[in-house]
């Protein structure tokens, strides 16, 4: 298979090498109204412990000023039953702040550590305090320290395959493209040496 080159910038990467798996990011404004917005930037950073994850964002979002000036987020793992409403999410500016909850759907529930709420329908959620920030230009990543995970019992009852298919995470690809994790499978494991 002969191999092309293809422009390094990401907006130009149809399809992308990278989809990146969407969550719901919660965090509360400096007035505690909390805010809700969709992110595909997401990682673990160290397994810990403490666990800590990293998630892409902009200065230009309140997600990010949330994070440092609150010092918490909570990540959502929504289902794929939930594409549409993270879409929206993400692509309705007129609506901000707590009013963004009811116009997607969504319902913000307490959390069990930390002040910003998980969301009702998503099906794991992991609280995190913020634990420091990288810049690049008006480009930030945000890690946070996990602090409590929860998910719905559906997502931690039956084997792992059944797991994974309850869970039913969905990946951004680019240019309003989305794609749901496929079946999951045991993959042996070998040393590499």
């Amino acid at each position: 298979m002969s191999k092309i080159e293809f422009p390094i910038d990401k907006h130009d990467w149809q399809p992308s090498p990278l989809p990146g798996q969407v969550v719901l990011v919660t965090t509360l404004a400096a007035d505690g109204e909390p805010n809700v917005a969709p992110k595909s930037w997401v990682s673990m950073a160290a397994f810990g412990p403490p666990p800590v994850l990293m998630f892409g964002c902009t200065f230009d979002h309140a997600t990010a000023r949330n994070t440092m000036q609150r010092g918490a987020f909570v990540i959502n793992v929504p289902g794929q039953d939930l594409v549409e409403q993270a879409w929206r999410c993400g692509s309705d500016s007129t609506t901000q702040g707590a009013a963004r909850f009811g116009a997607c759907g969504l319902t913000p529930v307490p959390s069990a550590r930390v002040a910003p709420p998980r969301i009702s329908e998503c099906r794991a959620h992991l609280e995190c305090e913020t634990d420091g920030y990288r810049e690049w230009g008006r480009e930030v990543v945000v890690f946070g320290r996990i602090v409590a995970a929860s998910a719905d019992t559906g997502a931690l009852e039956g084997d792992q395959a059944a797991r994974y298919s309850y869970l039913s995470p969905f990946f951004f690809l680019e240019d309003g493209w989305a794609a749901c994790l496929g079946v999951a499978r045991s993959v042996e494991r070998r040393d590499i040496g």
